[in-house]
């Protein structure tokens, strides 16, 4: 057995851990954005409701989304077809859907290989959560807006945050999202320009 064969065993036996890992995060995953639905019906019939209050079945939708959009981070690019390319604005829409009329998304008609799926996936959902966190989704009011531009096969992506007031952190104090996103966008041969939002 030659060492190349053996460094595309190791690599065959790396990436299939992986599979296993991602599909065990997306069960795991799932199961909690089960438990917590059920967890809004009870707390709703306890204050008084059915189970069917406004707030109990807008949270409950609010949740499906999300658990939709898991779909599409982990398990989106395994179901295509080997090669076939992704609509990119299909894929962003089903990513910010949770965020109902909130997110705005202007599009320019682009695909992206099945391979870079998962990752741009987890980078908007990082983007959203840090938004809820710290800047427009956590504020009455607040908006996003995301677009892109395609230019010599290089897609740019703009995530542009109003009516809340973002703090970006410097540099040397970025958290662990913030990282992640950055190698991620690096191990899929992109470059980030920082937090991705601006204060407006």
């Amino acid at each position: 057995m030659t060492s190349q064969t053996v460094l595309e065993r190791e690599l065959e036996d790396a990436v299939a851990r992986e599979h296993l890992l991602a599909r065990e995060m997306h069960h795991r995953i799932k199961n909690l954005f089960s438990l917590v639905a059920g967890l809004v019906f009870i707390a709703d019939r306890e204050t008084g409701g059915d189970g069917s209050s406004a707030l109990a079945l807008n949270l409950h939708e609010k949740l499906r989304a999300l658990s939709r959009a898991s779909d599409v981070a982990f398990v989106g690019a395994e179901s295509l077809p080997a090669g076939q390319p992704v609509d990119l604005g299909n894929l962003v829409r089903a990513l910010l859907a949770p965020y109902g009329e909130r997110c705005e998304i202007v599009e320019q008609a682009a695909t992206v290989p099945p391979g870079v799926v998962t990752t741009l996936a987890l980078v908007f959902h990082e983007y959203a959560t840090n938004s809820i966190k710290y800047g427009a989704l956590g504020t009455a009011g607040g908006r996003v807006t995301v677009r892109w531009t395609e230019s010599d096969g290089v897609l740019a992506f703009t995530w542009i945050e109003t009516g809340a007031a973002i703090e970006v952190p410097d540099e040397d104090r970025q958290g662990f999202g913030t990282q992640m996103v950055e190698r991620m966008v690096r191990a899929a041969g992109g470059a980030s320009a920082g937090c991705g939002a601006r204060k407006a």
